[in-house]
């Protein structure tokens, strides 16, 4: 047993030391069973979200497809079905059964998916009430932790634990931070794709847009000049009473000021600057002006937030990523230091904690099977836990390998059975010999 007198042990318990030895053991078993919740629970909710956006094209799929086939009935009025009976047109028959089938078929794959997010969501809960508990007992070893051990700045061991700490409890403060970065952007890129669509529909709701927005499309494929002729309709004066015009300028106010909202939310999104109109100014000028609104929303979109938003998003991947690594790192040194100590002081005689130990250090999967798996005794490993085959080289066929000494030289047991053919002499020649090769070998 350790006393105080020797400096580099540490001191012994205060009181009571088989209750800290059966709280450590206790805390330690139960921490193994539900280690590999860390490494399982991010790979579900990755699956889950998933399921969830899957579930959602879905969705959009068949309300895309039942509006289709809404707008194909209503064509099939009362008014109109005699001149298609008398027209027979199979075209539409064939288009109409096609959307029946894709719907069912939409269904059916929307019934499955569902399936899939229900069972994947029980999962998930599962693994988060395993997470909780697993946090307890965290919580509950690292009170044992500061409850048993003293502070020492001398211990190198102690000051390896500290660092952990640190860096798990720094962890632990990004993770939230990075989260409302992700949140504050995430709604000033939604604020900034409404105000898009608005300042896109104010253009086309601009008398005489439409054409020239048109024409410009079709600027590509040909480009005569006449296709950017101002027509009359866009260098007229404004005219506040058409109803079209007090549409535009509707929606062009609502785009200004979802970005402008959009600037408060996240730092990243400058003020873009309005344009005030007179009623001097034409329709052309107007079109413009909005159409430019526009471009500036999309180059910040993709210039700026886009990628200020994938890089937090990665970011927030890697940071809890090495949350939960540092934490087992953390776990796995204050259970060893306190598993010395312990020893020191006479606790866990014919305790044997190799298994529980090795499960702790591996990973997820392997950690399962070795939950699950029942060995005797000895200190399990990875190769045990996954069931890696042995070797089939045949001993009998290809000998022993040789075994090397301190010294790096073979011993003599294992090189003799190696090297005796290298030592055998080789047979004598005789001119019995060359007289019994064929005639044309001579």
């Amino acid at each position: 047993m350790a006393t105080t007198d020797d400096p580099h042990c540490p001191p012994p318990l205060i009181s009571e030391p088989h209750s800290f030895q059966d709280q450590f053991i206790h805390l330690l078993k139960e921490i193994t069973k539900l280690q590999w919740v860390r490494e399982s629970l991010p790979v579900q909710s990755k699956y889950y979200e998933g399921m969830k956006q899957r579930y959602a094209r879905e969705s959009h799929l068949k309300a895309l497809l039942e509006k289709q086939l809404q707008d194909f009935r209503k064509k099939q009025d009362a008014s109109s079905l005699a001149m298609l009976r008398r027209n027979s047109n199979d075209k539409n028959e064939s288009s109409y059964a096609d959307l029946i089938d894709r719907l069912r078929r939409c269904e059916a794959k929307l019934e499955d998916v569902e399936t899939q997010m229900q069972s994947a969501s029980t999962m998930l809960q599962d693994l988060h009430a395993n997470k909780h508990k697993l946090d307890v007992l965290c919580m509950e070893l690292h009170m044992l932790y500061d409850q048993i051990i003293a502070d020492s700045q001398d211990d190198g061991s102690q000051i390896v634990e500290r660092h952990l700490k640190q860096e798990v409890i720094q962890f632990a403060a990004d993770i939230p931070r990075i989260q409302a970065e992700i949140d504050s952007h995430t709604k000033a890129q939604r604020k900034l794709y409404q105000a898009r669509e608005r300042m896109e529909t104010a253009m086309m709701s601009l008398p005489g847009a439409s054409t020239f927005l048109d024409r410009q499309a079709l600027a590509s494929h040909r480009s005569p000049s006449h296709l950017f002729g101002k027509s009359g309709v866009l260098t007229a004066v404004v005219d506040v009473t058409v109803p079209s015009l007090k549409d535009a300028e509707r929606l062009a106010s609502e785009a200004y000021g979802l970005v402008e909202e959009a600037s408060k939310l996240c730092p990243d999104v400058p003020v873009i600057p309005s344009s005030n109109f007179s009623r001097d100014d034409n329709v052309m000028n107007i079109l413009t002006a909005y159409r430019g609104y526009r471009l500036k929303i999309e180059t910040i979109l993709r210039t700026q937030l886009n990628p200020r938003l994938s890089k937090l998003q990665s970011q927030l991947a890697m940071t809890k990523y090495h949350y939960e690594q540092k934490t087992i790192e953390w776990i796995d040194q204050q259970i060893t230091i306190l598993e010395t100590l312990l020893r020191q002081n006479g606790c866990l005689e014919n305790v044997n904690l190799d298994q529980e130990i090795s499960v702790l250090r591996m990973g997820s999967n392997a950690a399962m099977a070795a939950v699950s798996a029942e060995t005797s005794s000895g200190r399990i490993t990875v190769d045990d836990a996954l069931e890696v085959l042995q070797s089939p080289t045949h001993v009998e066929r290809n000998g022993y390998l040789p075994q090397y000494s301190a010294d790096d030289t073979a011993t003599p047991s294992s090189s003799t059975s190696i090297l005796t053919g290298l030592h055998q002499p080789l047979p004598d020649y005789s001119p019995q010999q060359e007289s019994d090769d064929p005639p044309g070998y001579i």
